[in-house]
């Protein structure tokens, strides 16, 4: 029996309704489309990308700072957000990362270290 058929059935098996009608389980199948979302003034038959569309390009304003902004670019700026709460945080559970992040925002020390190669590479007066 091909796998598919075999996820069907034990989906579907007399024994899994029963099971499911026994626990009072209901399903809920929803498909990640929200219908409000669609235009109220175009016909899908007459335009279907507009009527589906036609709303979100109206209200969209793409950031000023970007050329794209997609959900893989939110999505990004999401999880770089989350890093940084847990990194700031006082009780951090990753001590090496959190120790890694603050050695880069620690500029004084960044600038104190790179004037010493400065000036030994003669690239700036000694006296500063």
């Amino acid at each position: 029996m091909p796998i598919t058929q075999y996820l069907h059935h034990q989906r579907f098996s007399p024994a899994a309704i029963r099971l499911r009608a026994m626990t009072n389980e209901t399903e809920t199948l929803t498909s990640g489309i929200d219908p409000a979302s669609f235009s109220s003034v175009i016909k899908p038959t007459n335009d279907l990308f507009r009527y589906v569309n036609g709303p979100w390009i109206d209200t969209y304003r793409l950031p000023d700072d970007r050329s794209r902004y997609g959900s893989f670019d939110k999505l990004a700026e999401d999880a770089e957000n989350q890093v940084r709460d847990i990194l700031d945080a006082d009780d951090c559970p990753a001590v090496k990362s959190e120790a890694l992040y603050r050695s880069f925002l620690n500029t004084d020390a960044i600038e104190a270290g790179i004037g010493i190669y400065l000036r030994g590479l003669g690239l700036i007066d000694p006296d500063t």
